[in-house]
């Protein structure tokens, strides 16, 4: 089971300014470990994003996060096929 966490900048300004940082906030660290242990999961199954819905142009950064997110998706449901 994957969980996709959405709207990651809206709780950290760092993130919010600059979509990089996602991967070396504190805040998003501690958001995927909050939300990996209150629904059963390993913070590895955790995925967090940020939404396109204050820019005006496409942003690299945030496509990373959103293929990263979907090839996981996609190697999930790989391996789910796999050992059926």
């Amino acid at each position: 089971m994957l969980l996709l966490l959405t709207h990651v900048d809206k709780v950290c300004e760092p993130v919010k300014t600059d979509k990089r940082l996602m991967f070396h906030s504190r805040t998003v660290h501690k958001l995927v470990n909050t939300a990996a242990t209150r629904y059963g999961l390993t913070p590895y199954c955790i995925l967090p994003l940020v939404n396109y819905t204050e820019e005006q142009v496409v942003n690299p950064a945030m496509n990373i996060l959103v293929l990263r997110a979907v090839l996981k998706i996609l190697q999930v449901a790989s391996n789910v096929s796999m050992t059926q």
